[in-house]
């Protein structure tokens, strides 16, 4: 059976609303000759639904995992950091954690340098979910040296981008230094998707900051470098990020035509948030021009959209909820059924203790902190990953949600219509 069909038929991807641009991708997937060939289009087509839709990346990546058992073994631990990364996503730190771990000792037990590089990298990033900062920086220094050492200069940009994000809460100047060495690299070893990533997530650092015009310079040039790598979802981002920094600075006739652009890019990469921040954008320009019929019209399919997303997320976490429960519901009846059967070996924990952990000796991880959960939503719709609340139109004005803050293309947030957007660029990232 098709992967493909796969996920149509466990409800991950409906059929019908495939894009041209994931066909396309499905097509070079299913039509490798061989497995190199399949691994090369096994990173693009994970690449796009970690942006797209992580349950998916999940079950492409388990997929994958099984014929690299199959054709090449030695691959399957760096499936499962992809795997783990996606977790990570998620906010299933735990789980993330339960595979990271034994990777990083396999790595350092069989003394294999690329994959405990890896492993530090993604752990790395786990920590910065945590927000456990000390941790994520020195694991991503650790991280570089090695790749750095083995001249692996994509994921040496990815380590770099790893310490800039964990500096970014709270040391800016470092933020941009770490940045600016990534573009360094990039650059000077020809790495043009990397470069585009980068110079997009630099102009981010120039935006939160309220230094428009330099954010735009740098979204300009990052869009350049997109459409000469067809990196669609990148461009989706760079050009609402344009778009929506001419907005703040109410430059009307200046971002419509960035929108415009943007609009059939996102609808080729069946980014529906992205479609939906075109909308909002057009919004803002037909009402501040008088074009109030437009505007209303543009306001009216913003909201359909906006339902949508909210519907896809909440079929997403109901099914999730339900899943949860049968589980629990299984585990209580089973215990129930070995009580009877043999109650002096099956004893009865004590309440709130806990059934699993990551494993003899090893760290359990913290989970999100239940005030960190309210204010987090994890929805799996197109364009979603996992962070910050997605704000709705309704519960604030436009002005004020124009000046939040960007979500940079490397973020584990889930990308709000009404925010700059970071990117992630390597497979690793």
């Amino acid at each position: 059976m098709s992967i493909a069909i796969a996920l149509w038929l466990f409800g991950y991807i409906p059929m019908q609303s495939q894009s041209a641009y994931e066909r396309e991708l499905w097509n070079t997937y299913n039509n490798a000759p061989d497995f190199p060939a399949q691994k090369t289009a096994f990173d693009k087509l994970e690449k796009f639904y970690r942006l797209f839709h992580l349950d998916s990346a999940l079950v492409v990546c388990n997929q994958f995992r099984a014929l690299a058992a199959q054709s090449q073994p030695d691959y399957v631990p760096f499936v499962d950091l992809r795997i783990a990364a996606t977790y990570t996503r998620k906010l299933d730190l735990e789980k993330a954690g339960s595979i990271l771990i034994p990777i990083l000792e396999k790595a350092e037990q069989e003394r294999n340098d690329s994959l405990r590089a890896g492993a530090l990298l993604n752990l790395s990033n786990l920590n910065r979910a945590q927000k456990n900062y000390p941790m994520a920086l020195q694991r991503g220094f650790e991280a570089a040296a090695i790749h750095e050492k083995l001249r692996d200069w994509r994921e040496f940009c990815a380590d770099y981008n790893a310490i800039a994000s964990a500096y970014a809460p709270s040391q800016t100047d470092s933020n941009l230094f770490y940045l600016q060495k990534a573009l360094a690299v990039s650059e000077q070893h020809q790495l043009p998707d990397v470069a585009g990533t980068v110079l997009n997530n630099i102009g981010v650092h120039f935006h939160i900051k309220g230094d428009l015009d330099k954010a735009i310079s740098y979204y300009k040039r990052a869009s350049v470098i997109d459409k000469k790598t067809d990196d669609r979802y990148g461009l989706c981002f760079v050009l609402l990020n344009i778009g929506h920094a001419y907005l703040s600075q109410q430059k009307w006739t200046e971002a419509k035509p960035w929108f415009d652009e943007a609009m059939p890019v996102c609808e080729s990469c069946g980014n529906l948030e992205g479609v939906g921040s075109v909308k909002m954008g057009l919004a803002d320009i037909y009402e501040s021009l008088g074009d109030y019929k437009s505007a209303l019209a543009a306001q009216k399919k913003l909201s359909e959209i906006d339902q949508q997303l909210n519907q896809q997320a909440y079929g997403r976490a109901t099914q999730t909820l339900e899943a949860r429960y049968g589980s629990e519901k299984g585990t209580r009846t089973e215990r129930a059924t070995r009580r009877k059967l043999s109650p002096a070996r099956c004893p009865v924990f004590p309440a709130g203790r806990p059934r699993s952990s990551l494993g003899a000796g090893l760290p359990v991880l913290q989970p999100v902190p239940p005030a960190q959960k309210s204010r987090t939503r994890r929805s799996h719709h197109p364009g979603t990953t996992t962070g910050p609340e997605r704000c709705h139109r309704s519960s604030g004005s436009r002005a004020q949600t124009h000046r939040q803050r960007p979500a940079r293309r490397y973020c584990t947030g889930t990308r709000s219509l009404k925010t700059r957007l970071r990117r992630t660029g390597a497979p690793g990232w």
